[in-house]
């Protein structure tokens, strides 16, 4: 019985998702199908499984025992060295960025709804708000930046949450306008 209802659906659905790719990962199985729903559902093309988001992608190197708490981790590492890219890209000092980095990974809403795979599409903000300041500057080193712009666009999308990539598309939108 679970006593935080809070968490019931990472507890029921999130970290049995994680054992289920992990154990067909490590069998040499492409986590594509799940057997255990209804007949069987697709895994890998369900967005809130994301077997092939980068934290997961991390998550596979662990134990199946701590899969899911690594991708955690890694959420929230990715959140934060992202925002801070963004400020030292946008000539922040460190200790700016330090905080902005601090105050955006540990901020509440973020927080609250680690694990889920909205926190997993706005990890990757920071990152792809940096991307597209490098890219809007237009000096050295454009191609770099429309790589990595591409790289961090395709990882928020392998992330889940379809309706976050797309408010995080329009925020995107209105940091190029700004």
């Amino acid at each position: 019985k679970v006593h935080n209802s809070t968490l019931l659906d990472q507890i029921s659905l999130f970290i049995p998702w994680t054992n289920l790719v992990w154990t067909q990962v490590h069998q040499g199985h492409l986590p594509l199908w799940n057997p255990y729903s209804a007949l069987g559902m697709p895994l890998a093309f369900n967005w809130e499984s994301a077997p092939l988001s980068f934290p997961v992608l991390i998550g596979y190197l662990f134990p199946v025992r701590l899969a899911y708490t690594a991708q955690l981790v890694v959420t929230v590492v990715i959140a934060g060295t992202g925002v801070y890219v963004l400020g030292k890209v946008l000539r922040l000092g460190m200790l700016a960025c330090m905080t902005a980095a601090i105050v955006f990974e540990l901020s509440g809403y973020f927080v609250g709804n680690l694990g889920w795979p909205l926190t997993s599409v706005w990890s990757w903000g920071g990152w792809l708000f940096a991307a597209i300041a490098l890219i809007l500057r237009g000096r050295e080193k454009r191609a770099q930046a429309i790589v990595l712009l591409a790289v961090v666009i395709a990882f928020a999308i392998y992330a889940g949450a379809p309706e976050d990539q797309l408010l995080l598309a329009l925020s995107a939108a209105v940091f190029v306008v700004a």
